[in-house]
């Protein structure tokens, strides 16, 4: 997996980063510099990278994210909001490096099934339950929570979850069939208008 930002990163995008990786410890961060998101694609493709991120920023804030399963896609881009870091986090969890148990709630429909998966295939297949870590993907009213927590084993009968971090939202806004390509690229679903109008109807 490959991760990279806008061209110039905020300091917010840059916490961000560094808490994807804890949360992907596979994930290579590498500059993006002035290269196109094509160029940077073709490279993942012929590294044979898995799959892409990219986070961008607007008002110092991070504020998409990009994801890129890899070499044929799918790739959507989602609206990011509430980030906070594991240090911003009160109480938070000491953090482990295994694998963590997925937990994907609420993806109901078609749509949301693709989503889950494209999700899941940025975590390694085999989980590693020795470090009694979960990430928890909630979909709620086609906001997906993702939270990260430890079992906390305070004794034999008596077990709790603690939250380690990083914390945020998403929000679905496109998802192509292919690798990105606003250009010529075949859109499976984008987010309209009236998606937001309708308070009744969920796509997820």
């Amino acid at each position: 997996m490959l991760l990279t930002t806008g061209e110039h990163p905020c300091y917010r995008t840059k916490q961000m980063v560094k808490e994807i990786r804890w949360l992907f410890p596979n994930a290579v961060y590498r500059p993006r510099k002035n290269y196109t998101l094509k160029e940077i694609t073709q490279f993942c493709i012929n590294r044979e990278f898995t799959d892409l991120l990219v986070v961008t920023d607007r008002l110092k804030e991070p504020h998409n994210l990009i994801v890129s399963h890899l070499p044929k896609g799918p790739t959507a881009t989602f609206r990011v909001s509430n980030f906070l870091t594991h240090a911003q986090l009160e109480d938070a969890a000491p953090r482990t490096e295994h694998y963590p148990e997925l937990i994907f709630k609420n993806f109901d429909t078609r749509l949301g099934r693709r989503i889950s998966r494209l999700l899941q295939c940025l975590f390694p297949s085999k989980r590693d339950y020795a470090g009694r870590a979960v990430a928890t993907f909630h979909n709620q009213r086609d906001y997906i929570f993702l939270r990260t927590h430890r079992y906390i084993f305070d004794s034999m009968d008596e077990v709790r979850l603690q939250e380690m971090g990083p914390r945020f939202t998403l929000r679905l806004l496109t998802l192509q069939s292919g690798t990105f390509d606003t250009k010529f690229g075949e859109f499976e679903w984008y987010r309209k208008k009236e998606h937001d109008a309708d308070k009744l109807e969920w796509y997820l």
